[in-house]
């Protein structure tokens, strides 16, 4: 009987490692990470460039990933790190962010309450490129 006892307990905790150790490997496991390269497709009214290439059906990008951005033509540019959120007002005045346009689904990235085409001499046509890793 107590060897009956003492293999249960040895299967039990066996099986209980298994469990604690397959929980460990799947927390490093889940990582996504995204790298578009693509253009400016237009500047609108308010300074914002729209990237017309990444509609929000066909993408992996998720409100609250954090992109890195970069825009230019000619070698590396300076990087810019904003939130995909879905309004304006998601982040404070000044700051960059990246969303979604609720008409079309093209992502817009912008500066809350200023131009980020005038800020960085933005252009219809220019490279942009997008990283996201999560």
């Amino acid at each position: 009987m107590k060897q009956k006892r003492m293999f249960a307990v040895i299967a039990l905790c066996s099986i209980s490692m298994l469990i604690l150790a397959g929980c460990q490997a799947k927390k490093g496991v889940t990582q996504t990470r995204v790298k578009y390269k693509t253009q400016i497709t237009s500047i609108d009214s308010y300074g914002n460039a729209i990237i017309g290439a990444i509609e929000k059906e066909k993408t992996a990008l998720q409100v609250g990933d954090t992109l890195t951005v970069s825009f230019g033509d000619n070698g590396p540019t300076e990087q810019l790190t904003c939130k995909l959120v879905v309004n304006y007002d998601d982040v404070p005045v000044g700051e960059y962010l990246a969303r979604f346009d609720n008409d079309d689904g093209q992502l817009k990235i912008a500066i809350n309450e200023g131009s980020i085409a005038e800020k960085h001499q933005l252009k219809e046509g220019m490279t942009a490129q997008i990283d996201m890793a999560r």
